[in-house]
Parts: structure tokens; sequence; C-alpha cells
């Protein structure tokens, strides 16, 4: 397969179309006009960066912002083990990772989520101990390049996602732990957290290559 040498570097401005192109190749579900000019024009909320090949050419994305508990969807808040007075911005969210399909299985997913993992953990005043994500829950490759990179599953969303044809679908949650965060300790939680581990595990033994899925 031919291969791709890409470099990371931060959102711009003019990223606005070749970004709104992108995420409608990747992506099932339509975004607003709102989502890109927030990230492209006032990015201080974000932890974002784009792949871009010798060309200039945008061929991949990760979006993810900071959240507090109080941020965190109703859904989700139970996926750390967190005091009650502790009110600061233990989680980040990744709202999209996406390859285009021609570049994908080229370590490009990868190197997104490093860049979003060294940064969260390079910083202690971020706080942040808990990486999540959703997926479509019939998205088999995304799901495998997530376990791959040590995400686990968390919850099953019944009708989570509305697609660009008003077609609803079931999402997952997927968590990643980071800078001694745990998830609330209970028993089926624990033994779910085990076997999701283990199936991660082999799926990294016998399947070495990024997918690069998306969504």
């Amino acid at each position: 397969a031919t291969t791709f040498p890409f470099d990371l570097r931060p959102i711009v401005p003019d990223d606005l179309e070749p970004l709104k192109a992108l995420h409608d190749e990747c992506f099932p579900v339509k975004y607003p006009e709102s989502f890109f000019r927030s990230v492209c024009f006032s990015q201080a909320p974000y932890f974002a960066r784009v792949a871009t090949i010798a060309n200039g050419a945008i061929v991949g994305v990760i979006v993810a912002k900071l959240c507090s508990q109080a941020e965190v969807d109703s859904e989700d808040r139970d996926l750390l083990k967190i005091e009650s007075s502790d009110r600061g911005p233990r989680y980040c969210y990744v709202l999209t990772l996406g390859v285009s399909a021609a570049f994908r299985r080229q370590g490009i997913a990868r190197s997104l989520i490093s860049f979003l993992t060294a940064t969260l953990a390079s910083y202690p005043y971020f706080s942040c101990q808990a990486v999540y994500l959703h997926v479509l829950a019939e998205n088999p490759s995304a799901i495998r390049m997530y376990e791959r990179f040590g995400f686990s599953q968390h919850a099953l969303l019944p009708n989570y996602y509305t697609l660009a044809d008003q077609e609803q679908k079931d999402g997952l949650t997927y968590v990643l732990y980071i800078n001694g965060g745990v998830p609330p300790s209970n028993i089926w939680g624990d033994a779910r957290e085990l076997f999701h581990e283990a199936v991660g595990l082999a799926r990294r033994c016998f399947d070495l290559e990024d997918d690069d899925g998306c969504f």
C-alpha cells in the first residue's frame, strides 16, 4: 500500500471549508455551521489538530474539549470516581476524530490521539483523568481502533445518533483513563472493565494496523 508522509498542525480559519468536506466524508451526522466556525475561529476551548500531506491537503482531524463534571451529559457522568467537592475539568470529550478514506491505516488517527493524550499528560493544571468519546454501535472498525488505543466500552446509548437521513442509531461511550483516573468502583463495573481490557489486548495482538475508522 502507498504511504503518505503527514504532519500535524493547529487549525486555522482557512481550514473552514476543507474541514466541512472532511466531516461530510467521514461522519454520517451533519454538523452545524456553528461547530466549524467555533473550531476554526475561536480555538481556546478546544484541543484540535489537523493532519496534512505534502500538498497541504487536510486528511485527518481531531477536535476535543475539557469538561467539568457539570458539563458532562447525564448519560456519561458516572465515568469517573470523583469526590463531590471536586469541580475541576476532569474530563476531555473527543467531539470528532476522522481520517479521509484514502489515507487510513497509516497511523494518522493514532498520531492525533497521541497528540491529545500527551498534551493532557504534560500539563497537570488540566487535571484531566478521563478522555471519552461516542461511536456508532455498528461501526466495528472504529471500535477496534479505539480499543487498540486503550479505550474501553463504558455504556450503550440507545438511539443516541440521528443520522443525516433522520434514522436513529445506537451509540457507545468509550473511555480512556489517564493521569490516575479510575471508574467508580463496583463489582459489575470492574468485571466489565477487565473484560474489555482482555478484548482490547487480544485485538492488539492479532490485528496491529490502525483502521482509522470514523465515528
